[in-house]
């Protein structure tokens, strides 16, 4: 039996008493004080032990309430062999640099790809969880808060907008989800439509003007759709969450979380969706205008007008309008390449 030198203090005061200590064959822990009988701790499995950290002092913490603590981690690390495991392997990185700087790497990118891959594969899966009417009410909590962003009802003509009414209608008779969608009209800062939870779509005076055709607006429309029967709507803002609540837990500011859900207006009318959802929506409009006997070029020509009303725009205003992201293009990225992909989709 390998016995450690070491300090019994009884738990009350700071008295302490040098002691050797040892674990025996039965797995009994043995504590011996000069001048007085050996005592016998019934079972060793009793007794808690720190962790080992370098070479600082170790604590065992003794069922009623006492304490040894002793300098000799090597001997006590024998003793509790069965429990040493994880010590061993701290006690490894603490005293080989490399190997902690390894970790240190292969941490960070475990972080990285937790952020990366796994939160927006995790908020996905809650977003499709998520019921059909709690989406719309939740599009319904953020048209009611259009107002305060400064939009006001449309000025389109009344015969404009029962024109758009009726080819809308026509389009979502034949979507196969059975969403309760609808369209609106606004009056904002500039051109812009966008997709609310639940099935609304909006379209703001300016972005219906720049249309010639019918088949302009559904190519618009096809697009937001798109975003709707994908749940980019939801998954935004679920991916937007779970990285509030992940920066929450890591830092611990509560507020983050919080500043989302208040946010999530803002993120819906600017359209903050991934190139990757952008992509998907896109190829979702090429389809449904396809299946109606209908060419993606009317979506390309759409794209071709929005871009050049918004140089205009951003010409005319200067740096008074910098920053402003109202047009519906800020947030949709590589207006030519969109373009192009509705091109060769023809």
């Amino acid at each position: 039996m390998r016995w450690a030198q070491g300090w019994l203090y009884d738990g009350r005061s700071s008295a302490q008493t040098e002691v050797r200590f040892g674990v025996d064959a039965p797995g009994r822990l043995l504590i011996e004080r000069a001048g007085a009988e050996l005592e016998i701790v019934a079972d060793a499995a009793s007794v808690r032990v720190s962790m080992r950290v370098a070479h600082t002092r170790r604590t065992l913490w003794l069922a009623d309430g006492r304490q040894i603590q002793s300098d000799d981690n090597d001997a006590i690390d024998a003793m509790f062999a069965a429990r040493a495991g994880l010590d061993r392997l701290v006690h490894l990185l603490e005293n080989r640099w490399k190997v902690a700087l390894a970790s240190v790497f292969a941490t960070v990118l475990a972080g990285i790809a937790l952020v990366w891959y796994g939160v927006p594969w995790a908020a996905d899966q809650a977003a499709y969880l998520v019921p059909m009417s709690w989406e719309q009410q939740a599009g319904s909590h953020t048209l009611d808060s259009l107002a305060a962003m400064g939009f006001a009802p449309s000025q389109l003509p009344e015969k404009r907008q029962q024109e758009l009414r009726a080819a809308f209608e026509r389009f979502v008779s034949e979507l196969p989800e059975a969403r309760d969608y609808r369209l609106e009209f606004r009056q904002w800062l500039g051109p812009n439509a966008f997709a609310l939870p639940g099935g609304t779509v909006m379209f703001t005076d300016d972005i219906v003007g720049l249309f010639d055709s019918e088949d302009e607006f559904l190519a618009v429309l096809a697009h937001e759709i798109g975003h709707l029967e994908h749940r980019h709507v939801m998954r935004t803002v679920f991916r937007g969450a779970s990285i509030a609540v992940l920066t929450a837990v890591v830092f611990g500011d509560v507020g983050s979380a919080s500043s989302v859900i208040v946010a999530v207006p803002t993120a819906l009318v600017y359209s903050a969706y991934s190139r990757d959802f952008e992509r998907e929506a896109d190829a979702y409009a090429f389809a449904a205008l396809k299946r109606r006997g209908k060419s993606p070029l009317a979506f390309a020509s759409a794209m071709r007008k929005l871009e050049g009303a918004v140089n205009q725009l951003e010409r005319e205003q200067g740096d008074e309008g910098e920053g402003r992201g109202w047009s519906y293009l800020s947030s949709h990225p590589g207006t030519a390449e969109r373009i192009e992909a509705a091109e060769r989709t023809q």
